[in-house]
């Protein structure tokens, strides 16, 4: 809010992270995603956040989380997104409708085709949520991988903003939030919603964005076993130091975490 700058950074699914459990007493190293996720053991947003800024020297309290139906359903609120869409792209919208995947969620099962040439296309709550998890084609042609579908994640992202932004005011942006509480998960007042959202209706805002770890900037961890895994092994403390340049300014410095 002071220098108008909305930093974006997606945390890729993989990072080999060290795990602090939502109590902060159990820590071991894996996936970034299992800390959320009770499949892997994880403690929900508590675990989430306490790994969040034990690996990255940050001070995270307040969060949103929000599901597939919700996200779709928010899209849909605003009028849909107009999106640049290839070949490619809109195929696998289509294929992911149209075929038998058993762990697709409803709203993809009953979403509408698309039916237009490649270009800028006008796509639902539903078309939006499917392309922003494609990460089996590239963004710019080839083979997909994960960065491709965070790539797609920040571009929807930056998308609703401007929507927002640019084409409604504070009555129907307050009324926006009131509609959002009903699909979201937080800790986050409405009081604090409402207030940064007329800071962001009243002040041109530009966005930085970034992964951890970046493309090429990590290795595959070998395990105990000599096995390769698919975590991703990064210098954490330097993308710590990276990250809170990039929001804070390159004189910030955190605060030291304390040893237990």
């Amino acid at each position: 809010t002071v220098n108008g700058k909305i930093t974006l950074v997606s945390v890729m699914r993989d990072a080999r992270v060290h795990r602090i459990g939502k109590s902060g007493r159990f820590t071991f190293y894996n996936r970034l995603n299992g800390a959320y996720s009770s499949g892997y053991g994880g403690g929900g947003p508590g675990e989430l956040i306490n790994t969040i800024n034990g690996n990255f020297k940050l001070d995270v309290q307040e969060y949103i989380s929000i599901g597939f139906d919700g996200f779709a359903a928010l899209i849909d609120k605003i009028g849909g997104l107009d999106v640049d869409c290839d070949q490619a792209e809109i195929n696998f919208i289509n294929d992911r409708i149209k075929g038998d995947f058993v762990n697709e969620p409803d709203i993809v099962r009953h979403a509408s085709t698309i039916k237009e040439d490649p270009g800028v296309l006008h796509l639902d709550g539903a078309q939006c949520l499917i392309y922003a998890r494609n990460r089996h084609t590239g963004v710019e042609g080839g083979n997909g991988n994960d960065y491709d579908r965070v790539s797609r994640q920040q571009e929807i992202i930056q998308l609703v903003f401007n929507k927002v932004t640019k084409e409604m005011n504070e009555q129907s942006v307050l009324g926006l939030i009131s509609f959002a509480t009903g699909y979201v998960s937080t800790n986050m007042t409405l009081d604090t919603m409402t207030e940064l959202a007329k800071v962001l209706l009243t002040k041109g805002m530009t966005f930085t964005k970034a992964t951890i770890p970046e493309a090429g900037t990590y290795g595959y961890y070998v395990d105990e076993k000599g096995q390769k895994t698919d975590q991703l092994e990064f210098d954490i403390d330097a993308v710590a130091d990276q990250l809170n340049a990039m929001i804070y300014g390159e004189s910030f410095v955190p605060t030291p975490t304390p040893e237990s």
